[in-house]
């Protein structure tokens, strides 16, 4: 019986000495574990609220620079149709009477060609004539060279009217160009935002007026450079306000061509103040535009999933 039991003892000991030695080996050559999968992030950043139109800052021809405003002829909020006069200066009286005077050249140009074409067919008829009858002898030298002489002079003259009433012509466009420079109008179909110029006033740098098309808002995010090649046209995004629990959906419309500095800046005093980034356009829905169309350049923080 103990002869057994010191068998059995001896067997199991010899088991464990085996595998104890077998087990680095079977570390060595078996498959590593697969790698845990990891979660691919979203790319998180600052935005602003505008139009897809842009904001358009109005300015005045450059021939009316430095003129005073005589009438501002649209209101803050307004639509207005592309070609509509927002602004008319204060030189647009005296341009409309250039535009009488050169109106009135014109008309006495076109009358002066009137007869200056009735004086040479007439002279033209006598030196056919007269040629004619040269010919057959009945008709002096004189009164043929006469002719001849008054037929070339008319010929001349016409040719004269014709000029002028092209020049007074050109002169009457270049008025009504100059007209034109006495106010300015509309650029697109749109809604007047602000006006930064009143009558009595000159233009300074900031133009006559703000306007954009307000159909279409969408949001200008300002993504890291280094994040820029994770963002493709067509992703999803989720844009939020900082003061608020509300979430909009939106889309990335596209991506912008340059790096810039950042205009957009977090309340975080440990935030970057001088990033590089790049502009990433998205779309927002109908329902965006409604809460969003009286807060245009709000900032927004933007999450565009991966």
């Amino acid at each position: 019986m103990e002869a057994r039991n010191y068998i059995g003892l001896t067997m199991i000991a010899a088991g464990a000495l085996l595998q104890a030695r077998l087990a680095p080996l079977a570390a060595e050559t078996s498959p590593p574990n697969s790698a845990a999968p990891q979660t691919v992030m979203g790319i998180g950043a600052l935005g602003r609220i505008e139009p897809m139109s842009r904001v358009i800052h109005v300015s005045p021809d450059q021939g009316a620079s430095g003129a005073v405003i005589s009438e501002i002829r649209v209101r803050e909020g307004q639509d207005v149709a592309k070609g509509d006069v927002v602004a008319v200066f204060s030189d647009y009286e005296r341009r409309r009477t250039e535009i009488d005077l050169a109106a009135a050249e014109f008309a006495v140009s076109t009358a002066r060609l009137v007869a200056a074409e009735a004086e040479f067919k007439k002279a033209q008829r006598d030196y056919d004539r007269k040629n004619s009858l040269r010919l057959s002898g009945t008709v002096s030298a004189f009164a043929f060279d006469e002719a001849e002489l008054r037929s070339s002079k008319a010929k001349t003259d016409l040719e004269a009217m014709r000029a002028s009433l092209k020049q007074s012509e050109a002169n009457l466009r270049l008025k009504k160009l100059q007209l034109l420079q006495a106010q300015t109008a509309a650029p697109i179909d749109g809604t007047i935002l602000k006006i930064h110029a009143r009558a009595g006033e000159r233009v300074g740098d900031k133009g006559i007026l703000d306007m954009a098309d307000l159909s279409s808002l969408e949001v200008v995010a300002e993504v890291y450079e280094a994040d820029i090649a994770r963002v493709k046209a067509g992703q999803a995004a989720v844009v939020r306000l900082p003061s608020s629990e509300a979430a909009y959906e939106a889309k990335v419309r596209m991506l912008g061509f340059t790096v810039e500095k950042n205009l957009m800046n977090s309340t975080d005093p440990l935030a970057d103040r001088d990033a590089r980034i790049v502009e990433v356009r998205l779309t927002l829905s109908d329902s965006a535009r409604k809460d969003f169309l009286h807060q245009i350049y709000r900032q927004v923080q933007v999450h565009i999933a991966p």
